[in-house]
């Protein structure tokens, strides 16, 4: 909340549960933002997000297809988040990062090679499963040095590798815009990254079952990974290299406890 409100970004949900199934739900976890009661699912199905797999006369009937909406102040929605797997969920986090670019940064390790500072940043410290969290790697670089961004020809662009891992699914590196940087000692313009840089992917963690035994006995999960590049500066270019990095994140596990008999779906 306190990143939402930095940014003057408003925060409601919204499901098909009653006002009394919110009430008892929001004061048992402290919940102080607006939670909406759609009991007859009319917005939901307004928003197309009705899931229709669910029978009629259960208890789920009219729950929503979950996910994220990003509305501007006149309520036209100008960006959707959500996920083909119900279980997966993107974070608030996350969304700041890829629709605002506003990256939140809860934990961040130094990792320094012989020519670049390498920072391994996340924006969770505690995640649960089906979350998606965005991971970063951030590049300081001293003066008059650079490294090569995808693209080059003839030199190693920057690579970004994570250990295979049944506890995540990830995605793919987004790179940040290179800058075209003139060689004129070969006669070569290249693409490189100068001074900072910021890489950034997302991971899924993997539901329970298949998470809990690759924790450590704190509940903690690692994730490890490396940063390949070449540098040169404006005099010669060394050798590639590559930095050992790694994240680490405590599962949370999911909340269970229904509210009570008098007021939960029949």
């Amino acid at each position: 909340m306190p990143e939402l409100q930095k940014r003057k970004i408003g925060l409601a949900a919204i499901s098909y549960d009653s006002p009394q199934i919110l009430k008892e739900f929001a004061d048992r976890k402290g919940i102080t933002f607006p939670l909406l009661s759609d009991t007859d699912s009319k917005a939901i199905l307004a928003y197309g997000i009705f899931n229709e797999a669910m029978k009629q006369g259960t208890f789920a009937y009219g729950v929503p297809l979950p996910g994220t909406l990003v509305l501007d102040r006149s309520g036209r929605i100008i960006a959707k988040f959500a996920e083909a797997d119900y279980k997966e969920r993107v974070t608030v986090t996350s969304i700041l990062d890829h629709q605002f670019g506003a990256p939140v940064v809860r934990s961040a390790v130094p990792f320094t090679a012989k020519h670049v500072t390498v920072t391994a940043a996340a924006a969770e410290t505690v995640a649960a499963s089906g979350q998606k969290i965005t991971l970063s790697l951030e590049g300081t670089l001293p003066a008059r040095m650079h490294v090569y961004a995808p693209g080059v020809k003839g030199y190693k662009p920057v690579e970004w590798l994570l250990e295979d891992s049944a506890a995540i699914k990830s995605g793919d590196v987004e790179f940040p815009k290179p800058e075209m940087l003139r060689l004129e000692v070969i006669q070569e313009t290249v693409p490189v990254y100068q001074g900072q840089f910021r890489l950034r992917r997302d991971v899924v963690l993997a539901q329970p079952n298949v998470l809990q035994p690759l924790l450590d006995s704190n509940g903690d999960l690692t994730i490890r990974g490396s940063f390949r590049y070449q540098a040169c500066d404006d005099k010669e270019c060394y050798l590639p290299e590559t930095v050992p990095v790694r994240w680490k994140l405590h599962w949370e596990a999911f909340d269970r406890e229904r509210v009570s008999d008098a007021v939960r779906h029949k």
